[in-house]
């Protein structure tokens, strides 16, 4: 999703109309990032909490940055160097050891200088690690809340951010980089962290109606898919012709609207049947390098336009999508998965 989004501000005649009207909204594949993580972090978390008691944290932290920071630095110092290594010979010292070091302490997403200054999408990266630091003091926490009263206070929580930020920076007044910088940041997305955490702490119940919903079923399946349908719809249609960073209603509301149709993909996710079927194992795959995929597939839009900058549109899409994966095969096998394993067995 965010990878055809990227590629199409080098795609001047993509039709903006019916089914492909779908990709322009390719950046809301983070959002559904985020849905995923707080699923599948707060039941490795609380698993190993369980197993292991306050030792966890070790443990926890070993391999979130086993999977996370090889690759992270890796594609960022290419950037630096091979990809746009103008920044290097013309940018202010220090402003590009402000960048770097930024990135390093995963904390380049909470300034405009910064802010995904060596490779853009690596912004969320930055909030992923931070989420995963609050989770190493939440987790002990998670099994003795409610789930209900848990969520009700992560939309509060998040909404009163959100209006916090709407009332410094005025919508259709104030500068849209500013606007999204703070709009996406914790605790601004919080809710749809919280939307995974919830459904994971709903899993791990033993009982009631909403698990009932949760077991995999044609039936559950599908109701949810139907769900995640309607609340696009919803927001969608409430989105009307207004201009995201103009609309207060948007910077206030849609995100969780988007968050909910995601939890409910999710959803549809867990309840699929036969999720074992060698049919899945290429999604399967897919899913093992999709990190790579997201991380590398804007050095290589940018070096590609670079080289050939009449090369746009599908073309460059095609060329877009084979050198990514060719990329993110190499990363998962030669780092990713060496590094996984090595902390597994550790």
């Amino acid at each position: 999703m965010v990878m055809v989004f990227h590629v199409l501000n080098h795609w001047p005649s993509f039709p903006k109309q019916g089914w492909p009207l779908f990709f322009t909204y390719g950046w809301a594949g983070v959002d559904l990032f985020f849905v995923i993580s707080g699923f599948v972090i707060t039941l490795s978390a609380l698993g190993s909490y369980e197993r292991e008691g306050a030792g966890f944290k070790r443990t926890f932290l070993q391999r979130r940055l086993a999977r996370i920071v090889p690759l992270y630095l890796l594609t960022g110092l290419i950037y630096l160097v091979f990809v746009n290594p103008y920044m290097i010979e013309h940018v202010d010292t220090t402003t590009l050891l402000a960048r770097i070091f930024g990135h390093a302490l995963f904390l380049q997403n909470l300034h405009p200088l910064t802010h995904g200054a060596l490779n853009s999408p690596s912004w969320s990266t930055a909030v992923e690690m931070q989420f995963y630091l609050l989770m190493l003091a939440a987790t002990p926490l998670l099994l003795r809340v409610r789930t209900g009263l848990f969520l009700g206070l992560s939309f509060v929580l998040a909404m009163l951010y959100r209006y916090a930020v709407v009332l410094a920076l005025v919508p259709g007044q104030s500068d849209s980089m500013l606007q999204f910088i703070y709009m996406t940041q914790l605790p601004g997305v919080w809710e749809e962290f919280a939307m995974g955490i919830a459904l994971a702490l709903v899993v791990r119940s033993p009982g009631g109606m909403i698990r009932s919903w949760l077991r995999p079923q044609w039936r559950n399946c599908l109701a949810w898919g139907v769900a995640a349908v309607l609340m696009f719809t919803i927001g969608i249609q409430s989105a009307g012709s207004n201009i995201y960073w103009h609309s207060t209603w948007m910077l206030l509301v849609w995100r969780p609207l988007l968050g909910m149709g995601f939890a409910a993909v999710v959803c549809c996710a867990i309840t699929l049947p036969h999720a074992a079927h060698p049919l899945w194992k290429p999604l399967r795959y897919w899913g093992d390098i999709n990190y790579g995929l997201y991380l590398w597939h804007f050095l290589v839009i940018t070096a590609m336009t670079g080289m050939a900058a009449s090369l746009e549109g599908g073309r460059l899409l095609v060329h877009v999508f084979i050198w990514t994966t060719l990329l993110s095969v190499a990363s998962w096998h030669l780092i990713e998965q060496p590094n996984i394993a090595r902390f597994k067995t550790a």
